[in-house]
């Protein structure tokens, strides 16, 4: 919660001050049965910061390349100005070298996909999923010194087949907690009706 103050009370209610001691600055009074809830809340309280500061700050141009291409509406960081497109697959980023921030749409088989088409410097080093679970874990590119965490959501797109969105980030030299939470949040912005 980068401009944010949580002040933690005894009384089970959340209370937001907006711009209180600076600005932009968001001050929540919080509590919760405890710590664990607590940050359950945060969490999600966060997440939905990055969903509505995407409402004002997204790439219409990438937007409709997805609806294009697998018919889902979904809303893009602003950066993302990079495209590659395969055969049910989508792989877009910003392509910076502070902090490259991707997002992988596809059909049939993430590992397969990204095998296929995310490859290192030769074709023997292609990137992989080390700990893949539901919605989050990490990546690295085999056969290379490259990796980062991963999100993901697998849906059913309109006609009913298995469609996978992955977000990553590669950002060697810093940390990669915003990065991630920022792509995390498009996840929660993927509907089929209209914009």
């Amino acid at each position: 919660m980068a401009h944010s103050i949580v002040i933690h009370q005894a009384k089970g209610t959340y209370r937001i001050q907006r711009n209180l001691y600076a600005q932009p600055q968001i001050v929540i009074h919080a509590s919760a049965g405890d710590s664990l809830q607590l940050r359950k809340d945060l969490k999600r309280f966060e997440l939905y910061c990055e969903a509505k500061r995407l409402q004002t700050y997204h790439n219409p141009k990438m937007e409709r390349l997805v609806k294009q291409t697998f018919g889902i509406n979904i809303l893009l960081p602003v950066d993302m100005n990079s495209s590659m497109k395969k055969k049910d697959f989508l792989w877009l980023s910003n392509n910076s070298a502070a902090g490259m921030k991707n997002v992988v749409i596809c059909r049939g088989n993430i590992d397969k996909m990204l095998a296929n088409y995310l490859k290192g410097e030769t074709d023997d080093m292609y990137m992989k999923r080390i700990t893949p679970c539901k919605n989050s874990g990490l990546w690295e590119m085999k056969g290379d010194a490259m990796g980062g965490p991963y999100r993901m959501r697998q849906i059913k797109d309109g006609k009913q087949r298995d469609l996978t969105i992955l977000t990553f980030v590669y950002a060697p030299s810093m940390k990669k907690r915003n990065l991630i939470q920022q792509l995390e949040a498009v996840l929660y912005t993927i509907n089929y009706g209209r914009k």
